[in-house]
């Protein structure tokens, strides 16, 4: 009789170790980096620039189709600054390099000053905008702005984000008003300009942490582990 119990406290840390691995998994899956990607066409008719400098209109060059990929810290991200009231907003920090695609062609940036903002449904501007900073030349800038729906819960003083694919809209323009926009601080013209067609889809996905994969790796050795010991004691007994 002994020897039938003992199995089962072998098994126990086992299964132990694998719950508690999960309860990890579960907590730090949504502590990786979240990573954005828009994809989207720019209305040909709308691209516009100053005939004095061509390079204004460098964004645009390569087609009509862009992409702009970033990451964020997390699903939980602390704000490098936020409002409230009737055009709360929040903005966010982006980790890393933003890239940026037009056509065939990728420019990537690492800017401290390359930034996300979100509206709250309060808001009466965008909902989200893209800065980046230094794409083409060092004193660039290259902004995107985009309507659709709320990308958050939370306040703006702590958002808390979703995965999700959402299709964005054409940001509501007046006379004058543009949704993407193209500088340069070393030019004496101001600027390049386009506006976009159709809906740019969005999609916004958690990476997961170092820690969630090497846990994942654990509770497989722990499985494999717990059939090679159950096949060693099968093996054992006395067949009914």
């Amino acid at each position: 009789m002994q020897d039938d119990h003992q199995p089962r406290s072998t098994f126990r840390p086992i299964l132990t170790l694998g719950f508690l691995l999960l309860c990890a998994t579960a907590h730090l899956a949504v502590a990786g980096p979240v990573t954005f990607t828009i994809t989207g066409t720019f209305d040909s008719s709308s691209i516009s620039f100053p005939a004095g400098d061509p390079t204004l209109a460098t964004p645009f060059d390569n087609g009509s189709t862009f992409s702009i990929v970033f990451s964020i810290s997390s699903l939980t991200p602390t704000p490098t600054h936020y409002s409230v009231g009737v055009d709360a907003s929040t903005t966010l920090p982006i980790t890393g390099s933003i890239s940026y695609t037009n056509g065939s062609v990728t420019a990537t940036t690492q800017s401290p000053d390359n930034s996300a903002g979100l509206d709250s449904p309060n808001s009466e501007g965008f909902d989200i905008g893209v800065a980046m900073f230094g794409v083409y030349v060092p004193d660039d800038v290259l902004e995107f702005v985009f309507s659709g729906p709320l990308l958050f819960f939370g306040t703006t003083e702590e958002p808390i984000l979703v995965p999700e694919t959402v299709q964005l809209q054409q940001q509501t323009v007046g006379v004058g008003d543009f949704e993407v926009l193209y500088s340069q601080d070393g030019s004496n013209i101001c600027c390049g300009t386009a506006n976009i067609v159709g809906n740019p889809t969005l999609v916004i996905t958690p990476e997961p942490a170092p820690f969630v994969e090497v846990s994942l790796g654990l509770l497989l050795l722990a499985g494999i582990a717990h059939r090679r010991v159950a096949r060693v004691w099968n093996k054992g007994r006395i067949p009914l």
